[in-house]
């Protein structure tokens, strides 16, 4: 009895961390830029994106004493953090006004982090992709893509982003996804009459 009802217990756990939205900072798809900055004070807002560098926030050249670098640095790191992985790099974009889409940046090590803290919060990926990728030297490496969809949107961690040492998380809402679309369509039309 006592296995059946621990089952339970993890079913419905497992259920509720399912049923949480993507979030970043407790800020969700669909939610204000007003929103946004009000968590997210670091990011740099201007028309319809929400950007944030780990050297703009912290520059190496701050001058004053390096307690006070050190400070600075573990205040940038605090306000931007993502399943506790370092952010080097943030991007929220915006579409009428409502939080639609977010692209992050960490160095590798903190991407492994953020990966195995996503599989805690929402649970099993929707998919995982193991495939190693190459450098153009030919040197392979270990690599991870696991998505996870909610409704309309998805979330997609990876461990090797467009740089070998540096890993990503991208949030979609469905608007995102369709301003992608007919983005790439735009530019397929476009580039059928550059020949």
């Amino acid at each position: 009895m006592k296995k059946v009802l621990t089952a339970a217990v993890l079913a419905v756990c497992s259920l509720a961390a399912q049923a949480d939205d993507f979030s970043y900072k407790g800020v969700k798809l669909g939610e204000t830029m007003e929103q946004f900055q009000a968590a997210l004070p670091l990011y740099e807002c201007k028309g319809d994106a929400c950007t944030y560098t780990r050297d703009s926030c912290a520059p190496n050249s701050m001058g004053g004493t390096t307690d006070a670098f050190v400070q600075r640095l573990a205040e940038c790191r605090e306000g931007t953090s993502f399943g506790g992985g370092l952010v080097t790099y943030g991007r929220a974009k915006f579409i009428d006004g409502k939080f639609a889409s977010l692209y992050l940046i960490f160095p590798m090590a903190h991407a492994r982090v953020v990966g195995d803290a996503l599989e805690e919060k929402y649970g099993k990926p929707t998919t995982v992709d193991t495939k190693p990728v190459k450098n153009r030297a030919g040197a392979e490496f270990d690599n991870w893509v696991k998505t996870w969809t909610k409704g309309d949107a998805d979330l997609v961690a990876r461990l090797r982003a467009s740089q070998i040492d540096e890993g990503s998380v991208s949030i979609r809402s469905a608007a995102a996804k369709a301003e992608e679309q007919a983005r790439q369509q735009q530019q397929t039309k476009a580039g059928a009459k550059d020949f």
